[in-house]
């Protein structure tokens, strides 16, 4: 890891998307994606392929932040919560929209992204985070505390979750 990689890992503790990172499972993402890497590293001549679990990260983001290729490509290039929560080093390369667009229908098509998206819903879910979809360019995600319901509720790491995000809800659409 890089001294860039380290500094920037630092300065993004109170990011939302850094607490959700730290809630999902990705060893479970990872089971699912290993057959897909194994598919990839077969394949014979081209450019090295980009890492699937990074790219599914990316996607989740591009869902999360209604993203076109292009724009994601561009976040990842510039925002260092971005490329910590897909797994990408500060200050290297990233996927270009093509990439993004091939790795996403690959995913797809494998049936790969569906049972890892499940994977994170179940976690927030279980921890009681509902992660809202951002609606406006320059606006973020929204994160809520789910009221807890008598088939389950928000454990500890959930709590703690939003009380380091200072607050129940969390929204940057009603800021100037």
């Amino acid at each position: 890891m890089s001294l860039l990689a380290i500094i920037a890992r630092e300065g993004l503790d109170g990011s939302p998307l850094v607490a959700i990172w730290r809630l999902i499972d990705w060893r479970a993402i990872a089971v699912e994606i290993e057959p897909l890497r194994q598919q990839l590293d077969v394949r014979r001549g081209g450019p090295t392929p980009w890492d699937p679990a990074s790219m599914f990260a990316a996607t989740v983001l591009q869902d999360w932040h209604h993203l076109s290729f292009f724009d994601l490509s561009k976040a990842l290039r510039v925002r260092l919560d971005f490329q910590f929560f897909a797994g990408f080093e500060p200050g290297l390369p990233v996927p270009s929209a093509s990439s993004l667009c091939r790795a996403r229908h690959r995913l797809e098509e494998s049936g790969v992204r569906a049972r890892c998206k499940a994977i994170i819903e179940t976690r927030l879910d279980a921890v009681g985070i509902k992660v809202f979809p951002a609606r406006h360019a320059l606006c973020d995600i929204r994160l809520a505390r789910r009221r807890a319901t008598r088939e389950g509720g928000a454990d500890e790491r959930g709590s703690s979750v939003a009380a380091s995000l200072n607050a129940d809800v969390i929204d940057q659409e009603s800021s100037p």
